[in-house]
């Protein structure tokens, strides 16, 4: 006799297809124009302008592929998908007529995996195949390219829609699938993200960044969109920057999570044998999951929610005490607690007394969690390295000031001096009005890099500290070299410069660009008056820390290094030592220079090079700000 059951259920893959074909057809498109359109676009564009030549195709590759708007659209399609497919499972009536069928929940859940995978990945082939062709009819041959792109979307699409079915089975409401699609991806960087921007807040001057990249792996999702990429490596071909070179990088671990794709779909499986069908409609199906979701809504929930409304307080009223935090975190922990409860329970009259022993007892951790957070910043914000442990520090007042390792004790001694005043400095709430930001770094010999930055008064009991700070940076030697980048070699890479004068009413009045040899001659100039003191008190923090400043000219003397396209070297493949711009292209890093400088009256020399090299007549076309400061920030790069 036939069996009425089976692994695979043919009539509901069928139903499926013809159900839902609206959302393989959108995908289809989506799809097709993310990469075969971008392919037409640029081929053509290159035709109309006789470009389409062979050392244009990987450039051709590379601004065609971009795998994090095809990865968006898989993961909205994955939701999507299961959303649709696994719709009968959020609804008392629908539930129960599909489970009434004589087909077991494992054919009816196979049969639906196997028609998400169909959607998802049937467009990728069919997208695939056009792209090949479109290619090889131009001419363009290196197509291993599309291929690694195949095997990379197909990756992504088994993996995102493994997390929207594992989704689905513990969610009873269509549409909380979408949220838990979020959470579940979010969960691991945003709790280490809440964490550090806490820290922040409570600690003096703790700038605690950690990146959320390294927790990746928690979220495959979040993995997938974050180190999943295309990027090309340029060079200077006749003339003209080309990409000679394409890499995708996230492919091995990738593959890697095809593992947790497969975990994701056997837990699903085992979650929905056991779901009872009485919980089709309820936020959650999983009774044991219920407390986990109150708890960690009503914790996290709670500090970010306080969070949010300290940050809103201080921008209108200015800083507040660091209790506020514990005050909000418990007040908004509850609201939202009892919330998530009203959901689950689909009523208002939530508060009987075991919620509410429960709700207590959400309190007490919430005060242990903020008790955690509070002793870990303290001796955070305490902590100075020893000299023995550092390697290099460096002191930013208005610019970067290096120590090397003999000379970290005045650095510590610095940073102890400000740490001596934190009771009074934390009060400060920005950079206001005679308020410096004094930013310490120590890079110490285990790799590890500590960062502090601190509101300082220029007055009252910051004033010496800020002297100090001053007074380093108006070292000559030190000014020259950090401020003027005035080494040998940087000096050489400027190559290029303009004057820009004003009026009194700080209207324009003419440019002029410079030559090498007059960029040369005016950096000189510039040494000099620094030598004699005369350049740092217009450039440094005290221009604009002191009303008694001193005025700088109206005019705007700028040098810089031409920003050069080069191509990435092997040892920067090797050691990762590189940065990518928007359009995923890989350049060498280099040490660009790019000076900015204000002077004045006293500055003799470098007023005596503009008059040699014809930028201004004479001294009397210079006028004086008629305000206190410049009208742009100094800028050191």
């Amino acid at each position: 006799m036939k069996s009425k059951t089976s692994c695979f259920n043919y009539a509901i893959l069928k139903k499926n297809v013809v159900l839902y074909w609206p959302i393989w057809l959108i995908y289809s498109i989506c799809m097709l124009i993310l990469l075969l359109g971008q392919l037409w676009t640029n081929i053509h564009y290159n035709i109309r302008w006789g470009t389409l030549t062979e050392s244009r195709h990987l450039q051709i590759m590379l601004d065609s592929i971009n795998p994090a708007y095809c990865i968006f659209v898989i993961m909205v399609m994955s939701v999507i998908t299961a959303m649709a497919l696994h719709s009968y499972l959020f609804t008392s009536k629908s539930c129960n007529m599909i489970h009434a069928f004589p087909v077991t929940r494992g054919a009816l859940y196979r049969t639906n995996v196997f028609t998400g995978l169909l959607f998802l990945i049937v467009p990728i082939i069919l997208t695939f195949i056009t792209s090949l062709f479109m290619c090889l009819s131009y001419g363009i041959t290196c197509v291993e390219y599309l291929g690694i792109w195949f095997v990379t979307m197909t990756e992504a699409a088994v993996i995102c829609y493994a997390t929207a079915t594992f989704c689905a089975m513990f969610s009873g409401q269509l549409f909380a699938l979408p949220v838990y699609f979020i959470a579940v991806n979010v969960i691991g960087p945003g709790v280490i993200s809440l964490f550090s921007a806490l820290l922040n807040f409570l600690g003096f001057g703790l700038r605690v960044s950690i990146d959320t990249s390294n927790f990746a792996w928690m979220s495959p999702v979040y993995f997938v969109s974050n180190k999943v990429c295309l990027q090309g490596f340029m060079e200077n071909v006749d003339r003209e920057y080309l990409c000679t070179d394409l890499k995708f990088f996230g492919i091995g671990p990738l593959s890697a999570y095809l593992i947790v794709a497969v975990a994701l779909f056997v837990a699903a499986y085992v979650i929905y044998k056991k779901r009872p069908l009485e919980q089709a409609g309820n936020l959650l199906t999983v009774s044991w999951l219920k407390p986990v979701f109150r708890w960690g809504v009503g914790i996290f929930g709670g500090f970010a929610g306080a969070l949010f409304i300290v940050g809103m307080i201080e921008s209108i009223l200015g800083t507040i005490g660091k209790g506020w935090i514990l005050l909000l975190a418990v007040f908004v922990g509850v609201i939202v607690f009892f919330v998530a409860q009203m959901f689950m329970e689909k009523k208002f009259r939530v508060f009987y007394k075991r919620i509410w022993v429960e709700c207590g007892c959400l309190c007490v951790t919430v005060l242990a969690v903020f008790g955690v957070l509070f002793v870990t910043k303290s001796r955070m914000e305490n902590y100075i390295p020893s000299a023995e442990q550092i390697e290099e520090a460096t002191v930013q007042l208005s610019y970067m000031c290096e120590y090397e390792e003999n000379d970290v004790k005045q650095v510590i001694a610095l940073h102890k001096a400000i740490l001596a005043q934190k009771d009074s400095f934390d009060k400060l709430d920005s950079l206001g009005d005679h308020c410096a930001g004094i930013n310490i770094s120590y890079s110490l010999k285990n790799g590890r890099l500590i960062e502090r930055t601190y509101i300082v008064p220029s007055d009252g009991e910051g004033e010496e500290i800020v002297a100090y700070c001053l007074q380093q940076e108006s070292d000559p030697v030190r000014f020259t070299d950090n401020f003027l980048c005035a080494s040998d070699e940087r000096i050489e890479n400027v190559k290029e410069g303009e004057f820009d004068l004003y009026d009194k009413d700080y209207n324009f009045v003419r440019s002029k660009k410079f030559t090498p040899e007059e960029i040369r001659q005016i950096l000189a100039a510039a040494g000099e008056d620094a030598k004699e003191g005369n350049l740092q008190k217009y450039n440094l923090a005290s221009n604009w820390l002191y009303d008694d400043a001193p005025k700088n000219f109206a005019c705007n003397l700028a040098m810089y290094e031409p920003y050069d396209y080069r191509k990435e070297t092997e040892v920067v493949r090797r050691t990762g030592n590189f940065f990518r711009n928007s359009y995923n292209y890989l350049y060498e890093e280099s040490s660009n220079c790019y000076i900015y400088f204000d002077f004045g009256e006293d500055c003799t020399h470098v007023i005596d090079a503009l008059l040699d090299i014809g930028a201004i007549q004479s001294v009397d076309e210079l006028q004086l700000y008629e305000e206190n400061e410049s009208v742009d920030d100094v800028e050191v790069f």
